[in-house]
Formats: C-alpha cells, structure tokens, sequence
C-alpha cells in the first residue's frame, strides 16, 4: 500500500511540472507628453475628455504592428497598461493639464460639468511596417462638442508619424510617445481655439428649439450655450434653468422643472407630474 502512494505521488509531482510556466507580461506606458506650459493664448473655462471610439483591434491593450500585407499582429508578450482607447484619453487629460489653458478638466466618465467635451475616432496607433521605412503611427478624428446642446462645434482628423528605431518593443513605444506629441500640439492649439466665442461653428447667441410632446402640448428650449442657462416656454410661462452635469446629452433644472435630453429626443419632469416626452420639431 506505502508503495502505491509513493508511486501515485511521483506521478502527481511528474504531472505537475510538465505544466507549461505562465509567461509575464511586459507593461509599458506611454512616455509622459512632453507639452510645455502655454504663456499666453486663448482658454477655455472646462472641458471634459471622452474615450474614443475605435476598431475592435485596437480596443485591446495590445501593441499591434501592420505588416505589408495589411495584416495586423502584436508584439508578443507585451502589454499596454490599459485598453488603447483609456491609454489614449488619459494621455490627452495629461497633456492638456501640462499646457495649461483649459481652467477645469475632467474625463467625460466622471459626469461632471463642462463647457466642451473633446471625444472622437481613433483610427490609428500602431507600428507600421508595410513600408520601407517602420513608423509609428496615430490617426486620430477629433470631434469637439458643445455640452450644453450637443451641437458639434468643429472636427478634424489628425496624424502624426514617427520613425522607429529599433524593432523591440521599447523602441516602438517611444516613436509612439513622440508621434503623441506632435499630434497633441495641433490638437489643443486647435480644441482651445475652436471653443472661442466668434470662432467658426460656435456662436454667443440663443438657439431656438421647438418640440411637440406627448401631452399635445408644444413647448420651446432656448439654449444660451456660454452661460450654461436654457429657458423652458410653456403655456406662454418662461422658465429659466441651470445646466448640471450630465454623462451623456443635456441637463437642465431648477428644481420643480427638469429637462433631460439628447439628440431630437426630450424629456420634460415638472414636480410630481409623470414624465412628458417629446420630439423635436423639423424645419
């Protein structure tokens, strides 16, 4: 019996090191952005950063290259420290606290009070090898968004390329770093100057929105986007609301009377009252 054990514990011992080792990772981060502090120019009071949408490849955390055949692989046992869409953002919020322009930042996820909010596509970054010469690459289609009403304020699609000195996986995280700032200088050159009053696609006065609700009643929504103030007109009454924070469309209260809306779609809460949903009106 004793030498039946001891053969069943050689074979467990034997199974157990025939078990490959679990191979670590190799964490990187994007170098921090090299942006120098803004002594002059324009601001903007807030602005809130938003995760970008991307590719399903690119949603991941791995550092991917694009071979000549326009296939995309990764670098083996090499890790971002996030999901590529987060690692992107929060490097944008970095930069934009080392420029120093914008007064309050936020990441759009925290559902806090802003004046813009910068969101978009990232389409691109990766190590390209499908020419002579690998690159670093990120393309990024910036979107910059007035909270208040959802209105776009301006769009731009940004690249930015980098020469990759080595094939490890180092190199390739610094090119990307360097491709990071080149792009970033544009970028917030051109966030904080599209969000100024007069510039194109902003404007300082009221816009007027109609809309027909379930009550059979018409009511109008007069936004004054630069004072973070919108006007309810019901049954003739004017009603002036606040803008609060909201994660995703608009939010306006005073406390008995709240709106909450996004795109063409209205939602009306006056005190105790159920719910009036409403449509926006066309032409």
């Amino acid at each position: 019996m004793s030498r039946l054990i001891c053969i069943l514990l050689v074979l467990a011992a034997s199974a157990c090191t025939v078990l490959p080792e679990r191979v670590p990772f190799d964490l990187y981060q994007l170098p921090p952005p090299a942006i120098t502090t803004a002594t002059e120019g324009q601001a903007l009071s807030a602005l809130r950063v938003d995760r970008p949408s991307t590719s399903e490849a690119l949603g991941g955390n791995r550092l991917l290259i694009m071979r000549e055949d326009q296939q995309l692989q990764a670098y083996a046992d090499v890790r971002w420290v996030a999901a590529t869409p987060l690692l992107w953002r929060d490097w944008l919020l970095d930069a934009f606290w080392r420029d120093g322009r914008v007064g309050s930042l936020s990441a759009a996820s925290d559902g806090l009070q802003a004046q813009f909010e910068l969101g978009g596509m990232l389409r691109a970054f990766n190590i390209d090898q499908s020419g002579s010469q690998p690159q670093a690459v990120i393309q990024f289609d910036a979107r910059l968004v007035n909270v208040s009403d959802r209105r776009i304020v301006a769009s731009r699609r940004f690249s930015a390329y980098e020469p990759v000195g080595a094939t490890h996986a180092g190199a390739a995280v610094v090119a990307l770093g360097a491709a990071a700032n080149t792009l970033a200088a544009e970028l917030i050159d051109w966030a904080i100057n599209s969000g100024q009053p007069g510039a194109v696609g902003e404007s300082t006065a009221e816009r007027r929105v109609s809309f027909s609700c379930d009550d059979n009643r018409d009511i109008e929504l007069r936004f004054f986007p630069m004072q973070g103030v919108a006007v309810l007109v019901r049954n003739g009454n004017t009603i002036e609301l606040q803008q609060e924070p909201s994660a995703s469309g608009f939010r306006y209260s005073n406390g008995p009377n709240t709106v909450v809306g996004k795109g063409d779609e209205l939602t009306l809460e006056i005190g105790r009252m159920a719910p009036i949903h409403c449509h926006a009106e066309k032409g």
